[in-house]
């Protein structure tokens, strides 16, 4: 096909080619526009996009370029999925070590305490009182009643014993002994026998 080159020039300045063939349609560098549009085509077709995005998730997560993004993308999804199950996994070892903490503090009070009140009843035991002091004494009634002093005593912390006795033998005699005061004893009863009596103070 023969390649007629006219011209036209347009109000605006352009030089227009009125041609209906692109490649018989040149620019004013006398490039055919079969060219130019083949030089387009090329350089829109030569963007990479995956490239330009694998290249963001690298800078991001320190990835493997080389990779495809699909890798890259599954790669980031796997070491998060990780990341969280072994924050998961420990959960169970904190509580571990913090129900562990906690019985070894409630433990260590409770055998402190428990050592207190045992030394504190050592202490006590060792320099344990009960009876503060026992008097005792016998008689032979010549009258129903008869008193007897003593030192005085706690009426409060003290009690009498007494027990009556006919030639040495005990005997169905009976008679009352009461601590009538802190430093009296009072009996009361018959006669021809013997009394024996007891009076045990206590702390």
């Amino acid at each position: 096909m023969a390649k007629l080159k006219g011209e036209l020039q347009a109000d605006n300045g352009d030089v227009l080619h009125p041609h209906t063939s692109a490649d018989v349609v040149f620019m004013d560098n006398g490039t055919s526009a079969e060219e130019k549009i083949k030089s387009i085509d090329q350089k829109i077709t030569g963007i990479d996009v995956s490239s330009d995005v694998r290249r963001v998730i690298n800078e991001r997560v320190n990835a493997d370029t080389s990779k495809p993004l699909s890798a890259l993308i599954n790669e980031w999804i796997t070491s998060a999925k990780t990341a969280i199950l072994e924050t998961i996994s420990t959960l169970a070892t904190h509580v571990t070590n913090q129900h562990t903490a906690t019985k070894n503090h409630i433990t260590s009070k409770v055998d402190a305490a428990r050592d207190d009140i045992k030394s504190h009843m050592a202490n006590s035991m060792a320099n344990l009182k009960i009876i503060k002091s026992i008097q005792r004494g016998v008689f032979a009634p010549t009258s129903r009643e008869k008193t007897v002093t003593i030192s005085p005593v706690n009426m409060s912390k003290s009690f009498v014993i007494s027990e009556t006795a006919m030639h040495g033998t005990s005997s169905n005699y009976t008679n009352t002994c009461v601590l009538t005061n802190s430093t009296t004893l009072t009996f009361a009863g018959g006669t021809d026998y013997q009394v024996a009596w007891q009076v045990i103070e206590f702390y």
